[in-house]
């Protein structure tokens, strides 16, 4: 299956009332995006947090964890809402 498959199959649970099949596989697969977002962010910081020398500035780290979130918030988000049948996008 590829990517444009995958938004085709997506993009219907986006309209309210309607979820994605195999709801139990999508929460996982929410739930498992979420967890590595925060995960992949407090990796980059923990390090800094103990004293250890990271080679990047903190600029740089902090601009690294807000790419994570700013990619993995949007796909958790997107993947509540298809989850969700009282949400979503209404078509009149």
């Amino acid at each position: 299956m590829n990517f444009l498959n995958i938004l085709l199959a997506i993009s219907p649970a986006l309209e309210a009332g309607k979820t994605l099949n195999n709801f139990s596989a999508w929460s996982n697969v929410a739930n498992v995006t979420h967890a590595l977002v925060i995960i992949f962010a407090f990796l980059l910081l923990i390090p800094r947090a103990f004293g250890y020398d990271i080679v990047i500035s903190d600029d740089q780290l902090f601009k690294l964890a807000a790419a994570i979130a700013g990619v993995g918030g949007p796909i958790v988000a997107g993947l509540h809402v298809g989850l969700n049948p009282n949400i979503g996008i209404t078509r009149k």
